[in-house]
């Protein structure tokens, strides 16, 4: 192959390879438009998307407009009015500085943009594909005006990996959610396909538009705070202790007005919570943060996603001091005695095992709580016993070894795949192949959040869901509530388990099950004890000699096997 002489990329080609870092989706378009508007002094905005913001994306503005000479430089590259020197980066107080925005986005869509200015005329410019079309005068109150058509039109490429429409909603949905959120006084409205989505006046602020855009639940389960010292501040919410999640999906902030994520700033809200909440679990807030521009670095990533803070050494610890303020007097309600704070693990059998007919002097084990959160169970004793196919008086457990676990029956040595059976058992008990199936309660319902295609999926599945124990329900936008689950289940594996249940739409619904099953990261047993509760759960099964995928669960170690290992090739 000839080499190549280095050349020169055009303009456009240097704009649209910026448009990658710039303009991930349709989301991120609405998200550098609206922060165009509110650099602008905007205090009205106006959102309408069609086809998931592909086919159509418009932002309407009552900012400051533009006169002719700066409309012409809106659409070159860091052409901008936010910074002018290298140093001014270190003091940014407005949302956009790079300049590459509207370029950008107008070279891989068609955009029409109309603008005035508080006096003088208003004007249209017409962009395709990163091309000047046409600048014409045009009659428009002041403000601005941003319409972008058929995002990717030109890029076959970037339109090819583009997810589902309704992948695209939900995240603008979520951008528009933030942008609300972090702006308390904006009027903002959201017409999708030619229905309003949410109309929010300046009027409503502080829990009335917190439970407009994430719930009465969320609003209902927030304590405020408000702390400041010397030039930091920290205003909003915080979850009261007895509410919280198992990730990190309810916590909301918003640094100098925009809404950012810091693993920083994470930790140090939630130790601050320090042990008022369980183990491995997660607090509500939606949280202002104020700080000096020149300890926030904004020019880490090309969305301005996440941010990186100087002084970590002062900020962490006024964190540390706001939000144990803000939850004083706040303590998690102590645990039932049965509770205990080790780490979970996937383990389908700690609850009462379906009776055998077994010798009298047999008692299986009944451990149901030990490793969980608080819970009410129902249900907990199946009320029929169950006649195993393999049934044997008694099983001696000889020794285990990492996953695996040998024991003897009769004479007989057998080699149990743990993995495999826990996979078993745990199907079979949800299925209600053995007995009723046990339910759990929660007295902390979880909340998951599941968008796009993906969430019409789940919303089509949800019966077949409720059938197998799991209470789920739509909670409003993109989020779903479980109250109740089998007793098999862990709460933390739950949307690994609902995800991959999804995917496997086209098989029947237990197939989906035991498939979904075997994706779990399920845990051998710790001790001899628990594998005999574990060898005892699976002959109780109606299929003890496979998982549901079809792997052994168990197999006879004979003579002529054995020898098989020691037999030279």
């Amino acid at each position: 192959m000839p080499q190549r002489k280095i050349q020169i990329l055009s303009e456009n080609t240097i704009n649209q390879i910026a448009a990658g870092e710039v303009v991930e989706n349709s989301a991120s378009v609405v998200k550098e438009l609206i922060e165009n508007a509110l650099d602008a002094g905007a205090t009205s905005i106006r959102v309408e998307t069609k086809g998931g913001g592909r086919s159509l994306i418009e932002i309407a503005d009552n900012g400051s407009g533009m006169n002719e000479e700066d409309l012409r430089l809106s659409i070159e590259r860091h052409a901008t009015s936010k910074i002018i020197q290298a140093e001014d980066l270190d003091s940014l107080s407005t949302l956009g500085f790079r300049g590459e925005a509207l370029p950008t986005i107008g070279s891989v869509s068609q955009m029409n943009l109309v603008t005035a200015p508080a006096s003088g005329e208003g004007r249209k410019l017409i962009l395709s594909g990163g091309k000047l079309e046409e600048i014409a005068p045009t009659s428009r109150k002041q403000g601005t005006t941003v319409s972008v058509r058929n995002l990717f039109y030109n890029v076959p490429a970037r339109k090819k990996f583009q997810k589902s429409v309704g992948w695209d909603t939900s995240e603008i949905h979520r951008v528009l959610n933030r942008i609300a959120l972090s702006n308390p006084h904006l009027a903002l409205t959201w017409v999708h396909e030619e229905k309003t989505v949410f109309s929010l006046s300046g009027e409503d602020q502080g829990e009335k538009r917190v439970a407009a855009l994430l719930g009465e639940e969320f609003a209902s389960s927030l304590l405020p705070i408000s702390f400041e010292e010397e030039s930091f501040s920290l205003t909003g919410w915080l979850g009261k202790p007895t509410v919280h999640r198992p990730n990190r999906g309810g916590g909301h902030l918003f640094l100098n007005g925009r809404p950012v994520f810091s693993h920083f700033i994470a930790r140090k809200v939630l130790e601050g919570y320090a042990t008022r909440l369980p183990t491995g679990r997660f607090p509500l807030y939606l949280l202002h943060l104020s700080l000096p521009p020149h300890l926030v670095d904004v020019n880490v990533h090309p969305q301005k996603k996440e941010v990186r803070l100087r002084k970590e050494a002062q900020v962490g610890p006024f964190l540390l001091r706001a939000v144990e303020k803000g939850l004083s007097g706040q303590r998690l309600p102590p645990p039932p005695p049965s509770f205990s704070a080790q780490p979970h693990s996937y383990n389908p059998i700690d609850y009462p095992l379906p009776k055998e007919k077994t010798s009298p002097s047999f008692s299986p084990p009944q451990v149901f709580s030990e490793k969980r959160h608080p819970y009410e169970t129902l249900d907990l004793i199946p009320k029929e016993e169950t006649s195993p196919s393999f049934l044997l008086p008694e099983r001696k457990m000889l020794a285990k070894m990492g996953k695996f676990l040998l024991f003897e029956n009769e004479g007989k040595i057998y080699l149990l795949d743990t993995v495999a059976a826990r996979h078993r058992v745990s199907f079979e008990q949800i299925t209600q192949k053995i007995g009723n199936r046990p339910i759990q309660t929660l007295l902390l319902p979880i909340h998951l959040e599941f968008g796009g295609h993906e969430k019409k999926l789940l919303e089509e599945s949800l019966e077949q869901l409720q059938e197998y124990g799991i209470g789920i329900r739509p909670f409003g936008g993109d989020t779903f509530v479980v109250d109740a689950l089998p007793v098999s289940l862990e709460t933390d594996e739950l949307p690994t388990l609902i995800h991959h249940f999804l995917e496997e739409g086209t098989l029947p619904p237990e197939t989906r099950l035991g498939k979904a099953l075997g994706k779990l990261p399920f845990r051998g047993v710790s001790s001899l004890e628990e594998g005999k509760t574990l060898v005892n759960a699976l002959f109780a099964c109606q299929e003890p000699d496979v998982s549901p995928s079809g792997k052994p669960t168990h197999t006879p170690l004979t003579e002529s096997s054995l020898q098989k290992l020691f037999t030279i090739s």
